[in-house]
């Protein structure tokens, strides 16, 4: 439900910047103009244990398609013990990932399967 909420807010133009959804300076870097798109939630596993989830997605709203936006890549980002550079690095390569899909379809074509 969380998931749900999270989108019609965007969707109705009421996303909160760098909370709900960001820019990519991976991909601002190459002039590709992707976003994040990120959730989060605390879940309680027992009284006194919580694990923290946080989903990201990354999307396109290519130039040549006005009010199209396309996932290009979804990942659950574990954050749960583990190093801040391994974070980081497990995160930059799926934002590598969604620049090549995005780099691919640009050349292809968005509409086509």
């Amino acid at each position: 439900m969380f998931i749900r909420q999270k989108m019609d807010r965007i969707r109705e133009g009421h996303a909160y910047p760098r909370s709900d959804i960001r820019s990519l300076e991976l991909a601002d870097e190459q002039g590709i103009p992707l976003f994040e798109m990120r959730w989060h939630r605390t879940m309680y596993l027992r009284e006194d244990d919580k694990q923290d989830e946080h989903i990201r997605q990354y999307c396109a709203e290519p130039d040549d398609m006005p009010g199209w936006v396309f996932g290009l890549v979804v990942h659950f980002k574990n954050v749960n013990g583990q190093d801040e550079k391994k974070i980081h690095e497990e995160q930059d390569e799926h934002i590598r990932d969604a620049i090549t899909r995005y780099r691919d379809n640009a050349r292809i074509g968005w509409s086509r399967p």
